[in-house]
């Protein structure tokens, strides 16, 4: 289990789905720990080359992230304030001005750099929409320090199958043919 970051660990980084062929989550090597306990990553995404990211904020894993990604959403350029029916003034973002496609909660990963420590589960779809997100608790509530890596269980067990098949084969596995010398003829 890791308690802090690493050099060569490898997390989850996240990145604009735009930029990852529809994932919000790129698998990242550590490649610096910042005494501030920031990370430089350098991630793999699905589409173009890898890519460098510094002083990303490493979070114990996706919950706090999409957490940490909500909380800067509204955060997004392009937006109008609304103001609400007690007086409270929020944000709503507009549209990416490259593309014109709505915000989408990873594109905050161009501004805020976030990094968290995966655990296997991690969807293949987008990020949850706004709305849901919303009624997540706050980041400031997460503990800021890097948090220790969820074990996997699924994956100590299928270890542990695979090692069990890979014993059975090789006891029910004919013996080698005796090596036969073609260099004579």
């Amino acid at each position: 289990m890791k308690s802090s970051p690493y050099v060569s660990a490898i997390v989850l980084a996240v990145v604009p789905k735009s930029t990852n062929g529809g994932l919000d989550h790129a698998p990242a090597f550590v490649t610096r720990v910042h005494p501030d306990g920031t990370v430089n990553l350098h991630a793999f995404v699905d589409v173009g080359q890898p890519v460098r990211i510094e002083h990303a904020r490493l979070v114990a894993d996706r919950a706090a992230a999409v957490r940490l990604m909500a909380d800067n959403y509204t955060l997004l350029p392009g937006g109008t304030s609304v103001e609400a029916p007690d007086g409270s003034v929020s944000a709503v973002p507009g549209r990416n001005g490259t593309n014109g496609e709505p915000w989408n909660y990873s594109d905050v990963a161009h501004w805020v750099k976030i990094a968290y420590w995966g655990d296997g589960t991690e969807p293949v779809g987008d990020t949850p929409t706004p709305v849901a997100a919303a009624a997540l608790p706050s980041a400031a509530s997460s503990p800021s320090a890097p948090a220790e890596a969820p074990a996997d269980p699924g994956l100590s067990a299928q270890l542990a199958q695979l090692t069990s098949l890979l014993t059975q084969l090789v006891a029910v596995a004919p013996a080698p043919a005796p090596a036969v010398d073609t260099t004579q003829e």
